[in-house]
């Protein structure tokens, strides 16, 4: 998802998500950094994020625990996002970043 400043969600696959706000335990946690990772135990999920350069907006993805367990190789993973300007699409949260998060959980 895409959210802004406010914590208001401005792009997610559920068209229904857009303009309602982000949990505030989560927007807690990522409006002070530009970029990180975080284990939420209460809802068991790996939260990544990082800020779009010249913006304060910020990419989340949220990935279930189980899927982080799950056999498949992490460093096959590429999160992409969308400009609403044009039709350029840039890699936000490369693999390593994904992998290094992973790792925390260990």
């Amino acid at each position: 998802m895409i959210i802004d400043q406010f914590g208001t969600i401005v792009s997610y696959p559920d068209p229904e998500q857009i303009n309602t706000k982000l949990d505030p335990s989560i927007f807690t946690n990522i409006s002070s950094n530009l970029s990180g990772s975080f284990y939420s135990a209460k809802s068991k999920q790996m939260i990544v994020y990082q800020t779009i350069t010249g913006t304060d907006w910020k990419v989340i993805v949220i990935v279930p625990y189980g899927d982080l367990e799950a056999s498949y190789d992490i460093n096959d993973i590429k999160l992409w996002h969308y400009f609403s300007v044009g039709r350029m699409y840039h890699d936000v949260a490369p693999p390593t970043m994904l992998q290094r998060s992973a790792f925390q959980l260990k």
